[in-house]
């Protein structure tokens, strides 16, 4: 196991899924991206192996993701994400994104987690998330 605190750690059958996400200031998440976030989100930097796998953004039950485009392998586990959206599911009841239309990879992303569209607009596909839609794998809460 790697003792690094800000790197989301690999889940397994005998260890209790761990997340740490340390905070990220918006003009970072800018300069690695690309993508300009208006202020009021919060933003978390996700590690793997001392390299940056991503990072999400929240404002609110409102949740994103990117990841870096060099980075290979599995950078997210189902405790994870779990780990991630917990608190939200508590205090929203549910949680929200949207994905472009042209982004394919993004739409089964959210998908494979339990995103259920929900409508559209000329841009994006909406999603929403609860619980109960979570993909908790083959260990349910």
């Amino acid at each position: 196991m790697n003792d690094n605190p800000n790197e989301l750690q690999s889940c397994n059958a005998n260890e209790k899924p761990r997340i740490n996400l340390h905070p990220l200031l918006p003009f970072d998440a800018y300069a690695m991206s690309g993508i300009f976030i208006p202020a009021g989100w919060s933003f978390y930097a996700i590690h793997r192996n001392s390299s940056l796998a991503g990072f999400f953004c929240v404002q609110a039950n409102e949740i994103h993701c990117w990841r870096h485009p060099d980075f290979q392998g599995r950078w997210l586990c189902r405790g994870d994400m779990l780990a991630l959206l917990e608190p939200l599911f508590k205090q929203y009841g549910f949680v929200v994104t949207r994905v472009r239309k042209v982004n394919q990879i993004g739409q089964r992303f959210v998908t494979r987690w339990g995103g259920r569209l929900v409508g559209q607009d000329d841009v994006c596909f909406h999603y929403v998330m609860t619980p109960k839609e979570f993909n908790y794998g083959t260990k349910q809460p």
